[in-house]
């Protein structure tokens, strides 16, 4: 059988400017011809608290003064750090039903109390090598009443059934939802025997 595998690292969360402590639940979902010899195909992160972090180039082209200061509030980055490891090692008879990664993104408010903060899931690549990626990240929000009473309450709406909705899309379109932030991942592709077993990439 053809083999993947994916060695990696959840690193951050950013532009959640909300929140002060995040932690983010993940799955990776595959197909049925897909099986996973070694790994951990679920985890959680650490509880990580907000920090601030800045674009070099902001800082670098600043001159002194009130002018350096400007310059690095607008470079100023707003980041929950995880450096959380993915390491999966799969088989597969063909390339239906390749793995996608899915988050869940919880906030702990400092009542030690957790609440749904974000749902996001991005396709892992097909192709070999070190990959940088970007997942986008929203939350189902409600009409104006189901949004003050969420702000009185400090209750957030969540999905019952997030696997259908978040990965397969199904009945996504019925949803009203804003953008959340975004979270970083880094990951090393690694692919064997595909051409061996007659599996085209």
């Amino acid at each position: 059988m053809a083999e993947v595998h994916f060695i990696g690292n959840i690193l951050e969360a950013t532009d959640f400017s909300d929140e002060s402590s995040l932690f983010a639940r993940w799955t990776l979902n595959s197909g049925s011809c897909w099986r996973a010899l070694e790994g951990y195909t679920q985890g959680q992160t650490q509880l990580a608290t907000r920090s601030v972090k800045y674009k070099p180039s902001s800082i670098d082209q600043a001159s002194e003064g009130e002018e350096n200061l400007a310059l690095r509030d607008e470079g100023k980055v707003i980041c929950h750090s995880w450096s959380h490891p993915i390491d999966v090692h799969y088989i597969t008879k063909g390339l239906q039903g390749w793995p996608k990664l899915e988050f869940q993104v919880w906030d702990v408010n400092w009542l030690g109390k957790c609440n749904i903060c974000a749902y996001g899931f991005m396709n892992l690549p097909a192709k070999p090598g070190y990959h940088d990626m970007i997942c986008s990240t929203w939350r189902p929000v409600g009409n104006l009443r189901r949004r003050f009473i969420d702000y009185l309450t400090g209750y957030r709406m969540h999905l019952v059934d997030p696997s259908d909705i978040v990965s397969n899309g199904l009945n996504r379109h019925l949803l009203q939802a804003i953008s959340m932030g975004y979270i970083r991942v880094q990951l090393s592709v690694v692919l064997k025997d595909f051409e061996e077993h007659g599996v085209d990439i």
